[in-house]
């Protein structure tokens, strides 16, 4: 199970009940995992900067909900 996918959800869910919706999802998709990508490769490059799986946790959790919540939009009043 992927953390990122998990906290999408989460975060999706929460903005859906204060009346936001998602936009450009795909992008959203692209760019947490762009982000993910990105922090593991950095990590292997340069070990020092393996914080171990707790920080690591927070950092992506942390972005995930961040670039999810950027992707919101308020929802137009129907009428």
């Amino acid at each position: 199970m992927k953390i990122e996918g998990t906290v999408a959800l989460v975060t999706g869910s929460m903005l859906a009940r204060l009346g936001r919706t998602l936009q450009y999802t795909l992008l959203l998709g692209v760019l947490i995992g762009l982000f993910d990508f990105v922090m593991y490769l950095v990590q292997m490059a340069f070990p020092r900067t393996e914080l171990g799986w707790v920080p690591d946790l927070i950092i992506l959790v942390v972005a995930t909900g961040v670039i999810t919540a950027a992707g919101s939009r308020r929802v137009a009043a129907a009428g």
